[in-house]
């Protein structure tokens, strides 16, 4: 069975499933017309997508949950004194992790704050996961 839909290949592609040796023993099943046929594969395929477009949107609201669960929520106000993550391109094992320090200035939304270098005046746009309060 695939994951996002809960069908195996065979299923999706017959809408039915597969034959194995004993059910060969079985009766036989009504051979179906094309008419009624095509009705039954598009309203399996109608029915395939909704089970897909659900077990993804419940597949995604458990990876964020099992992702929030590890993250903790900061909360920072404007004129704090902060750190943010070295992001350079010319950084080695030597270089300091965290650079600063920073001034929160706004805070965008619930995550994004700008931060100011107190050095230069420079207006920065930073994720709280690499901000550190001093």
């Amino acid at each position: 069975r695939h994951n996002s839909t809960g069908y195996t290949p065979f299923e999706l592609m017959f809408a039915r499933s597969p034959r194995f040796m004993f059910d060969f023993i079985s009766p036989p099943s009504v051979p179906l017309t094309t008419d009624t046929y095509r009705k039954t594969m598009q309203q399996f395929m109608e029915h395939t997508l909704l089970a897909a477009r659900n077990n993804n949107l419940r597949h995604q609201l458990k990876a964020k949950q099992r992702y929030d669960s590890n993250r903790s929520n900061p909360q920072y106000y404007i004129g704090q004194n902060v750190i943010i993550r070295n992001r350079s391109l010319a950084m080695n094992k030597f270089s300091s992790k965290f650079i600063g320090p920073y001034t929160i200035f706004k805070q965008v939304n619930n995550k994004t704050y700008v931060v100011q270098n107190t050095k230069n005046n420079q207006h920065t746009r930073i994720t709280v996961q690499d901000l550190r309060s001093i």
